[in-house]
Formats: C-alpha cells, sequence, structure tokens
C-alpha cells in the first residue's frame, strides 16, 4: 500500500478585527444629561430647603435666647431690689422703676425705647440696651401686684420678635415671669 503523506498546507486566513464603539450615541447622551440634570436639580433644591430651615431654625434661637435673659435678668433684679417705684400696687404701667439697696443703682429702671428695644438704667448712669438688633420687643408690661402684708410682687410679660424682611421668616414669642422682693 501506498502511503499517503499528506503535507500541512497552510490555508490562507482572514484576519478580521471587532470595531469597538468609541463614544455614546446621541440618544444616550441625551438620556445622560437629562438623569444628571435631575439629579443636581434634586440636590439644589434640598440645599435650598436645608438653608431656609437653618436660617427659620437661628430666627428661633436668637429671640427664644434673648427672650429668655432678658426674664432672668429682670427677675434678678426684682429679687435684689428693696422697694418698687413704679408702678404703685395694684397698677399696670410700660416702666419698671425698681430701689435698690446701693445708692449708686437708684433707681434701677427698665423701660421699652422707641425701636422696640429694652433698656436699663442704673441710677445716673446711661441707660444700657438689652437686646441687640436682631429683635424687638412690643406689649412690654409690668405688674405690681404688691398686697399689704408682701414685700412686693412684680408680674411681667413682653413680646418678642425678630427683625425679618420677609413674613415667612417672622417669628415671634410672649414671654411671662413674676417675682418678688426677697428682705
Amino acid at each position: 500500500m501506498k502511503k499517503l503523506i499528506t503535507k500541512n498546507l497552510l490555508l490562507p486566513t482572514t484576519h478580521y478585527t471587532l470595531q469597538t464603539k468609541r463614544g455614546f450615541t446621541l440618544i444616550e447622551t441625551i438620556i445622560y444629561v437629562v438623569i444628571f440634570s435631575m439629579l443636581i436639580m434634586a440636590i439644589v433644591s434640598f440645599l435650598g430647603t436645608l438653608q431656609i430651615s437653618r436660617n427659620h431654625n437661628q430666627l428661633k434661637l436668637e429671640v427664644n435666647d434673648q427672650g429668655s435673659r432678658i426674664s432672668r435678668i429682670i427677675t434678678s433684679t426684682i429679687h435684689s431690689a428693696t422697694a418698687i417705684n413704679s408702678p404703685t400696687a395694684s397698677q399696670s404701667a410700660t416702666i419698671l422703676s425698681l430701689e435698690m439697696a446701693s445708692s449708686t443703682l437708684n433707681p434701677t429702671v427698665f423701660s421699652l425705647g422707641g425701636a422696640g428695644t429694652l433698656y436699663i438704667t442704673e441710677g445716673s448712669q446711661d441707660a444700657v440696651p438689652l437686646t441687640n438688633n436682631k429683635v424687638l420687643i412690643s406689649n412690654l408690661v409690668f405688674a405690681n401686684y404688691s398686697q399689704p402684708v408682701t414685700s412686693g410682687v412684680i408680674r411681667f410679660s413682653f413680646n418678642m420678635g425678630n427683625m425679618a424682611t420677609t413674613s415667612s421668616d417672622s417669628y415671634s414669642n410672649n414671654f411671662y415671669g413674676s417675682a418678688g422682693i426677697r428682705k
């Protein structure tokens, strides 16, 4: 038998290269831009709301802090007084005048200025504002509830609000307190 010898025949090969995409189609680009824009708008809206909330909370904190501080100052001063000059017993007034133990502090007067600022005047010293320009006080009333058997009781109330530029930023709070002269 004849042996068949086969030769390795080299077949011609054709090299095919895959074409890869180099970029996005127009539709894909538009979709990505729309999604990205919506995401940015949501973030900006959230940050805007967060800033408005922060500002409103700062306004509330300012009003409440100053109102509480003024209430403590008035209460402490009444406790330190020796007598009530004005308002007289069973009367109300917008000014509180107290007689103090120290002659340099006589009289100590709490009064409301024209711009809604509360002032304290001790003796012959100049009036000192107790509030800053971020808030204003209204409806300040001092009522003398003293009886012949009591040493002197004052009830006070006032409304404090912020100096808001818009109605949505406005905030006010009513403060009440009472104190008696300690002998």
